[in-house]
């Protein structure tokens, strides 16, 4: 990105935001205050992406050599497809849903032999 690239970005960005300012103070309708709220939360995400949610259960339930790589690919999808299609909301949602899904699947097995091994010593 060469100077004018940078100036024209800036000039761009702020007329946007001098616009959504100008558009928030003149509408009356709160259905177009919501839109704008998301219109104007949409451009703050796509120039400053958030971080990641918290991956700490997926680090802490996972075997070491997995959880890197599942955390690693959960946050390339989050920042490059989760983000620009549905939304921090939604994103972060789908992020912890994904996390459930790995660790259940992961530990599923494992307790179901746990508990099947404990009712056959209760029932021998």
């Amino acid at each position: 990105m060469n100077f004018t690239d940078k100036v024209v970005f800036h000039e761009t960005k702020s007329d946007m935001s001098v616009n959504l300012h100008i558009q928030y103070k003149l509408a009356a309708d709160k259905r177009v205050v919501r839109r704008l709220q998301r219109r104007w939360l949409s451009f703050e995400v796509r120039n400053h992406p958030p971080a990641s949610p918290s991956s700490f259960w997926i680090a802490l339930l996972m075997p070491a050599d997995k959880s890197n790589d599942i955390i690693a690919n959960m946050e390339l999808l989050y920042q490059e497809k989760w983000l620009p299609k549905y939304g921090v909301r939604r994103a972060n949602w789908i992020w912890k849903t994904q996390a459930l899904q790995v660790i259940v699947r992961r530990w599923a097995w494992p307790i179901t032999f746990i508990v099947g091994a404990i009712k056959a010593l209760k029932i021998g």
